[in-house]
């Protein structure tokens, strides 16, 4: 009986140590677009930045589009050698980062210490198109 009893704990545990891992992200948190006054974008030793209201509002669509994976976050920057750093330059002076990279064939954005998400190819040919009409 003392065996079952072990076993069924044991049991218990795994499953919800196994529950814990696989759990997904909150919903990415972007702020409000009216509460953005700028946004720039570094890419390796590039730096843009953007004023355009319309350019910001479709980035903020595209990247709240992302979906929520089971992948955490636990440091300021990911620990990927190539990401593109995105900063959401706030009215009241803050700012708000975003990374996004390429990992086994598939674009994340990695919001520190909140979430990594996977994103679609929309996204990143809006960042793509952005750095080479600003080049």
């Amino acid at each position: 009986m003392k065996k079952i009893a072990i076993i069924l704990v044991a049991i218990s545990l795994a499953s919800v140590v196994l529950s814990a891992c696989n759990t997904k992200a909150e919903p990415i948190y972007l702020p409000e677009q009216s509460e953005i006054e700028a946004v720039q974008i570094t890419n390796a030793e590039q730096i843009f930045d953007e004023i355009d209201l319309d350019w910001i509002a479709e980035l903020i669509e595209q990247a709240s589009l992302a979906k929520p994976t089971s992948k955490a976050t636990v440091q300021d920057v990911p620990n990927i050698s190539e990401y593109i750093k995105i900063d959401l330059i706030l009215s009241n002076g803050t700012t708000s980062t975003l990374f996004v990279y390429q990992e086994k064939n598939e674009w994340y954005i990695e919001q520190p210490y909140q979430g990594i998400y996977l994103t679609d190819n929309a996204f990143i040919d809006m960042l793509t198109a952005f750095q080479l009409s600003s080049e």
